[in-house]
């Protein structure tokens, strides 16, 4: 627990500020593999858009099959 007055005050603030800055390191970590990851980084957010479809329709795929091999459910176009 951070006291607030004194040397633990600013002890407490670093503290927040690393957790922050670390946070902020995975995040941007994340973001580089991504883009990275796949062989095809571009500044064009139309090409970039149709990576992002691209996985939300595989994304899509993968849930369908889950539902028909483990609940045996068929494809319902009311979803």
């Amino acid at each position: 627990m951070c006291v607030r007055w004194g040397q633990r005050a600013l002890d407490c603030f670093y503290r927040g500020k690393r957790k922050t800055m670390k946070k902020t390191a995975v995040y941007a970590f994340a973001v580089v593999v991504t883009l990275t990851a796949s062989g095809c980084f571009s500044l064009s957010w139309a090409h970039n858009r149709r990576h992002v479809r691209k996985f939300i329709d595989e994304l899509v795929q993968l849930h369908q099959d889950i539902d028909k091999v483990i609940f045996g459910l068929d494809r319902n176009p009311a979803e």
